[in-house]
């Protein structure tokens, strides 16, 4: 669109006022652009414009150039702490130490070293282990004399109970045939074969805890199995239930990270005069943003490249088929991931699966349904095509990965202490720019940090395939 030669002659006055009003400065603080603001070019540029209105037809502005936006990638803001833990780090070095309580000896079917209390993984609880119930005991140290094969229990004396109660919990399995208790003459229980009614000459002293089997009735012995009632009374320091501590540390360590930015002081002074950008400002911006672009990056890489989540096996997760209706659709999808968060919240023993991060077809998938079903983020945040948070599905906060193989996901868990959660980002040294370098005609300036990645529970983070 032309101008006439009067606006153009008003625009050009407005110009050169301005060019006067221009205060020079030569102060070592200046910029870079500042610097170049000398009163010669100034004077260069006005002696142009004065030369050029002598040119202008009565009827045809000159050519005016026309100015676009500046354009530039931008990102969203992938939210990581509501992914993983992220911690300051006070120093270069830390270590996170988990206390941890085990069992000290075995009593079955507590086995010596079962972890019973723990902060980060998986517990087993077995409930008779202080009791001194003992169920399914293996003896396989049995010893042939006389025509009779005989073996000791881990535990004596039995307990019988006031009424006989803990004796009906004696059951003895020999070469898959069951023994249990038929009558008790001082210290020796007769055993008969289950649902039997007389002797089968198997017997069991209750003090000793010493079992008789005659070759007549069983022709070898190799294995024996036996669940009864153990009197803790009598109990050893050796062989009392009891518990150990362990303390685990796991150590922390923050390595430098670094991203160099060059650019063109023809780049500073464009931006500066067409777009009034201070380039300072501007490449500090953009460089925490794409440094922070390489941190989720790096982090979400490691979450799926090396997750160790139900034994390193993919979930198949069955998407229906064929005419069904959304509620049941979504319900089916649900029961599956609830399956998988069972599995994740056994490998952490504190919090159930509860994030989502999902490759192209599952955000199809739930981008499809309507808002009763997936909350959809609404803060319209898409930038390029970048990992972001999509939105909330049934209690999964859910996450895109454009990266993910098209039918993948990965699903962990995001509790509300710093060690609630399969990966841990520790802070040390903040993103710091160094002081600008001169190269010619090329400005550098470097962007430092330092941090620790630490993933504490390759367990706690299982694969999915969608099938």
């Amino acid at each position: 669109m032309s101008i006439t030669q009067k606006e153009y002659q008003d625009k050009l006055e407005i110009g050169l006022n301005r060019v006067s009003d221009v205060q020079f400065k030569t102060d070592a603080n200046t910029t870079l652009l500042e610097r170049f603001n000398s009163g010669s070019f100034m004077k260069n540029f006005q002696h142009i414009l004065d030369s050029q209105t002598g040119t202008i037809s009565a009827d045809v502005a000159p050519f005016v150039s026309q100015v676009w936006p500046l354009i530039e990638g931008w990102y969203p803001m992938f939210p990581l702490k509501d992914l993983i833990s992220v911690q300051p780090l006070e120093q270069p070095l830390g270590y996170i130490m988990f206390s941890k309580l085990v069992t000290a000896n075995t009593a079955s079917p507590t086995k010596a070293g079962d972890i019973v209390e723990t902060p980060n993984g998986s517990r087993v609880i077995k409930g008779t282990y202080p009791t001194g119930e003992i169920i399914g005991e293996v003896i396989e140290d049995i010893q042939s004399e006389d025509n009779t094969f005989k073996a000791l229990l881990g535990f004596y004396p039995l307990s019988v109970g006031i009424t006989n109660g803990d004796l009906n919990k004696i059951k003895i399995v020999i070469n898959d045939h069951i023994y249990v208790p038929l009558t008790i003459i001082g210290n020796t229980l007769s055993l008969t074969l289950f649902g039997g009614t007389s002797a089968s000459g198997v017997e069991l002293d209750i003090a000793t805890g010493l079992i008789t089997i005659p070759a007549s009735v069983e022709a070898s012995v190799t294995r024996i199995n036996a669940s009864y009632v153990r009197v803790l009374e009598y109990a050893t320091k050796e062989n009392l239930p009891k518990v150990k501590e362990f303390i685990t540390n796991i150590p922390i360590e923050a390595k430098p990270r670094a991203l160099s930015h060059e650019w063109t002081v023809y780049a500073e002074y464009l931006k500066k005069t067409q777009f009034n950008r201070d380039i300072a400002k501007d490449n500090m911006e953009r460089m925490f943003n794409l440094l922070y672009q390489y941190q989720t990056r790096y982090i979400l890489d490691e979450l799926y490249e090396y997750a160790t989540g139900n034994g390193s096996v993919e979930y198949a997760l069955t998407i229906p088929t064929g005419t069904v209706a959304v509620d049941n659709y979504v319900q089916k999808i649900k029961e599956q991931l609830s399956d998988v968060s069972a599995i994740v919240e056994k490998a952490n023993g504190r919090v159930e699966g509860n994030r989502l991060v999902v490759g192209r077809k599952f955000k199809g998938i739930l981008e499809s349904l309507d808002s009763h079903n997936f909350q959809m983020d609404d803060s319209k945040d898409m930038g390029y095509n970048n990992p972001r948070y999509l939105g909330k599905f049934g209690k999964y906060l859910t996450f895109y990965d454009p990266s993910l193989p098209v039918d993948k996901a990965f699903m962990l868990y995001k509790g509300n202490e710093m060690y609630e959660s399969p990966y841990i980002l520790a802070e040390y040294m903040p993103v710091t720019p160094t002081k600008l370098v001169p190269d010619g005609i090329n400005m550098t300036e470097t962007f430092c940090s330092m941090e620790a990645y630490k993933y504490t529970n390759p367990d706690g983070v299982v694969k999915i395939k969608l099938v």
